[in-house]
């Protein structure tokens, strides 16, 4: 298959044991974790508190994948919280939701965060009138890849907000960092290294860059940091490794069943912080 194998088939046949074996094989001391991480459940009544604050205000959400796992968490706790108040809208015509609620949609295409800035807009501007809403829009993991220039994804935010602010200043906007995916480190990424391929921690690398960004151009802004509860066990510890001399955040493994979306535990634990973020914004805070 690669031209190593051809010259040398020993070397070559070593070469795809350990691509084949080495998805279950943590080997890099740089990367500490046990797949059996769980994130831990937050305070039910501090959620519940949260959901009240929340019941009265209209949320903006576009998103794709990984939104739809925030939302079926908070799903799950409305379930278990009858009476709250709070309604899930799937609409990307808001004129057409009355009331309060989460209003959301999948906005544009994967792999292309530009056209889900136009949606975002569009939904926007469809509103009936003013409202005081809470707007967000989530970013994909799979937005970026190894060609992404990360300043252009990040200046073009940076101008959708803008532009957001002076069309619709009744609007609180919401930054979300962009999503992670597991980190494949070991022999499979020494030897994907050794062929030239690009790595998860090399992409998670970027996806790191572009959440940095953020975070520093909106310091004191409210931000839903999904990237670091995505990177944090229960017991506070970070799924990370060293690349580059700089610190690469990763989702932890026990949080996921394909490598960058959520299983229902974690889906939950992102959905509480996700309604307390906003919550805080809704009282004011």
């Amino acid at each position: 298959m690669y031209p190593a194998t051809r010259r040398f088939p020993r070397a070559g046949m070593l070469l795809l044991a350990l691509l084949a074996g080495g998805c279950n094989t943590r080997t890099d001391d740089s990367v500490a974790h046990t797949l059996t991480d769980e994130p831990a459940v937050t305070d039910a009544n501090a959620t519940a508190d949260a959901l009240r604050a929340l019941s009265r205000r209209r949320i903006y959400f576009a998103h794709q994948s990984v939104g739809n796992n925030v939302l079926q968490g908070v799903q799950a706790i409305l379930t278990s919280a009858p009476g709250s108040g709070v309604r899930i809208i799937e609409s990307r015509d808001p004129s057409t939701v009355e009331g309060a609620g989460i209003i959301h949609f999948a906005a544009g295409s994967n792999g292309n965060p530009a056209s889900k800035n136009a949606d975002f807009i569009r939904a926007l501007d469809a509103r009936a009138a003013p409202d005081n809403g809470i707007a967000l829009l989530k970013y994909c993991y799979v937005d970026v890849d190894e060609n992404t220039d990360i300043d252009a994804v990040f200046r073009e935010y940076e101008e959708m907000v803008a532009g957001i602010r002076r069309s619709h200043p009744d609007l609180t906007v919401v930054h979300v960092t962009m999503p992670l995916t597991t980190d494949d480190a070991g022999p499979k990424a020494v030897i994907k290294r050794l062929i030239g391929r690009t790595t998860n921690r090399d992409i998670n690398a970027l996806r790191n860059r572009y959440n940095q960004k953020l975070r520093a151009g909106y310091a004191g802004e409210p931000i839903f940091d999904l990237a670091t509860i995505e990177s944090t066990r229960s017991d506070g510890s970070r799924e990370s490794a060293t690349m580059g001399g700089s610190e690469v955040f990763a989702l932890v493994p026990g949080y996921t069943y394909d490598g960058g979306h959520l299983t229902p535990d974690a889906e939950r634990v992102v959905a509480e912080s996700f309604i307390r973020t906003l919550a805080d914004i809704a009282r004011g805070r």
